[in-house]
């Protein structure tokens, strides 16, 4: 799965059950962090840096063990390519530059007219 703006909706069918959602940042979750326990079929995850995320959960029964992990989940986050966001960006700041020096340029020859 790939992200390109940090975020990820990770969604389990889970009836009336609680999950456990961990994150990693290598497969084998020397790591992990736990992001959610509870009941809810989903979850929305924001604010990713660039680079590979792991997801896992599992079923959570209270006070019997909890069930095995489930397989992996990997979640690529990339960004778009700096230097072709630096040129967006200049292109964008010219066409606002060249709209506002035509507007104003407009108005003062519009204000000499009789």
């Amino acid at each position: 799965m790939d992200s390109s703006d940090g975020a990820v909706t990770l969604q389990w069918p889970t009836p009336d059950t609680n999950i456990e959602l961990q994150q990693a940042s290598d497969p084998a979750f020397q790591h992990p962090l736990t992001r959610y326990t509870g009941p809810d079929p989903g979850s929305v995850i924001t604010g990713l840096p660039e680079g590979q995320h792991y997801f896992r959960l599992r079923q959570v029964n209270t006070p019997a063990p909890s069930g095995p992990w489930s397989a992996p989940l990997e979640v690529r986050v990339e960004f778009m390519n700096r230097g072709r966001l630096i040129l967006l960006l200049s292109l964008g700041a010219i066409v606002v530059l060249l709209t506002v020096g035509t507007i104003v340029t407009g108005h003062y020859r519009t204000r000499r007219e009789p």
